[in-house]
């Protein structure tokens, strides 16, 4: 676990724990939990908070993809074709409920994928 890192950009993507307005450094905002980041308020802390493309992120346990404009109608239940020209906040699902997911950042999809 002490290798682990915190925040991980890849490719322009980041990857997070929390909303990328949190800090995943600081214990209280690692485990903060006020419920989903899916009002406009949420949404436009995560999107200020970052500049990239896409930002993807666990803690809620859900599969959840949001841009600045709104939730999108997405629950996890296919791949999800993210248009290049929109930012993206991804939510995904908890990997200790053999729940995880594969973006691939050439063609630009996420798919979630289940061990169970």
């Amino acid at each position: 676990m002490a290798s682990l890192q915190a925040r991980l950009e890849i490719d322009g993507c980041l990857f997070t724990h929390v909303e990328p307005w949190l800090d995943p450094y600081d214990i209280v905002d690692l485990w903060n939990f006020d419920g989903w980041p899916n009002t406009a308020e949420r949404l436009a802390k995560s999107f200020a908070a970052a500049n990239n493309r896409v930002m993807i992120m666990g803690h809620i346990h859900r599969y959840f993809a949001a841009t600045p404009a709104g939730v999108v109608e997405w629950q996890g239940k296919q791949a999800i074709r993210l248009d290049r020209q929109t930012r993206y906040l991804i939510g995904l699902a908890a990997v200790c409920d053999g729940k995880f997911a594969v973006f691939d950042t050439v063609a630009n999809q996420l798919t979630p994928l289940s061990s169970r």
